[in-house]
């Protein structure tokens, strides 16, 4: 489960702030594929917390030590069940020019540092400069380990003609890559050179990872003009604004909401993009092209129209699942669309009754996606039987079935309370397994636990 930071539009039950704790966490709130239906009151679970960063702690390089919460970025974890985070550090030897620094944790609590403040980039024509983030807009983790980032730069030959790249590292003496820097000539550009990067880069899992980023070239005025893709010291250009779409029109520009999605196992990536004077495209691009996934104004799933279309996700069997509203009512609202494979399936929308007939689904979050074409999602609800208690939960679906996964007012795991607010980003396993964030109420101890 790879946490990649999208964005997109922010939850209305509110997004619960992973971060904000003392003490990062590994906090295994898996659910199981089936879980006990909303209402029931399960069994305790045993849940294991493994302490990686506390405050007063000495960083990875020993170097300075963490501070109050405020002092970490957010975390993601992928697969592997390691963690990276972004940092500030305080103590002898720390200024404002090294006192920031991209930690990864093991899963037994170890720390290596990815990369410090100060610290050249690979060909030493300048130092990296602030590397905190307090949310995860800046970088993006791999099964391997490897961190992709986006930094601004000090101390460069250029000073602003040069002073933002895009790099990956991943720690332990191996190689930092420095995939594209401001000036550089951007590949299948036209010699135009990169200009503006957009955050965050994506990485899959792969050895040796690949990249892909969103940037502009030249002067241009669009807020993300080029996709491009890296894997050591290689890049290339996926698409770029002005450039002819498959059915028709051109592209206008890329959105930077919503980073490129990569395929977590190959160089593909699903990408959202809008047709000049025309409609939303959801684009697979691979090396061989460019495949439209889905576009607005054409029919999708069941006869219904799509309209706008955003956020997707890319799986390794080459399908997306999707964000889109769509028409004509009652079935109208948003959805979370699965395509790619020749048909397209709908795995939720807005009025679509419960697994348990408690309510309906009204407003939709964007998805994560297995390679069985199973997605998962947060919801808010609607006509459910106390409101504001139970309107919200965690779903999984894949055109077929629908399941429940969690739900706003049903008892925690360990029984201690009440699952409240859901964050708005969700990751899933290839096992059916989702993992996601939430607030409690009705604890033994209140806002301590």
């Amino acid at each position: 489960m790879n946490w990649s930071g999208a964005v997109g539009r922010p939850s209305r039950k509110g997004n619960p702030m992973f971060a904000r704790i003392v003490t990062l966490a590994l906090f295994c709130a898996a659910l199981a594929a089936e879980p006990a239906p909303a209402g029931s009151r399960s069994a305790p679970i045993p849940v294991s917390a493994t302490p990686l960063a506390v405050f007063g702690q000495w960083g990875p390089d020993s170097l300075g030590s963490f501070g109050a919460y405020s002092s970490f970025g957010e975390p993601l974890v992928n697969d592997s069940g390691q963690v990276v985070f972004s940092a500030h550090v305080a103590g002898a030897g720390v200024t404002g020019a090294n006192d920031g620094m991209l930690v990864r944790a093991e899963p037994d609590g170890k720390l290596h540092l990815i990369v410090r403040e100060g610290q050249f980039v690979p060909d030493s024509t300048g130092r990296f400069g602030e590397l905190f983030s307090s949310a995860a807009q800046n970088y993006s983790m791999g099964n391997s380990g490897r961190v992709a980032f986006y930094a601004p730069l000090t101390a460069t030959a250029g000073g602003s003609a040069d002073n933002t790249g895009v790099f990956s590292a991943a720690g332990l003496g191996s190689t930092t890559y420095q995939h594209a820097r401001r000036g550089q000539v951007a590949p299948g550009a036209g010699g135009s050179a990169y200009n503006s990067f957009f955050v965050p880069p994506t990485t899959n899992h792969q050895v040796p990872a690949a990249v892909a980023f969103y940037a502009t070239t030249g002067t241009s005025s669009y807020p993300a003009g080029l996709l491009a893709g890296a894997r050591g010291t290689a890049t290339w250009t996926w698409a770029l604004a002005g450039w002819t779409l498959p059915a028709g029109g051109s592209i206008q520009q890329f959105y930077d909401s919503d980073p490129p999605a990569i395929d977590p196992f190959g160089s593909d990536v699903a990408v959202w993009t809008h047709a000049l004077f025309g409609p939303d495209v959801i684009l697979h691009c691979t090396d061989a092209g460019w495949v439209e996934i889905a576009r607005g104004g054409k029919t999708g799933p069941f006869g219904l129209t799509y309209q706008a279309l955003y956020g997707p996700v890319l799986n390794m069997q080459g399908n997306a699942a999707f964000m889109a509203n769509i028409t004509p009512y009652p079935s109208a609202g948003d959805a979370v669309v699965i395509a790619g494979d020749g048909s397209d399936d709908l795995a939720a929308n807005t009025n679509r009754e419960l697994p348990d007939t408690s309510g309906f689904l009204s407003y939709l979050d964007h998805p994560a996606l297995t390679n069985g074409n199973q997605a998962a999602f947060r919801a808010d609800l609607k006509s459910t039987p106390l409101g504001g208690l139970d309107d919200s939960g965690i779903y999984r679906g894949d055109g077929t079935i629908l399941i429940q996964a969690a739900r706003e007012g049903a008892p925690v795991p360990d029984g201690n309370g009440s699952f409240g607010a859901f964050g708005h980003v969700v990751g899933i396993n290839n096992q059916g397994r989702v993992l996601f964030t939430a607030t409690l109420r009705g604890t033994a101890h209140g806002s301590a636990d």
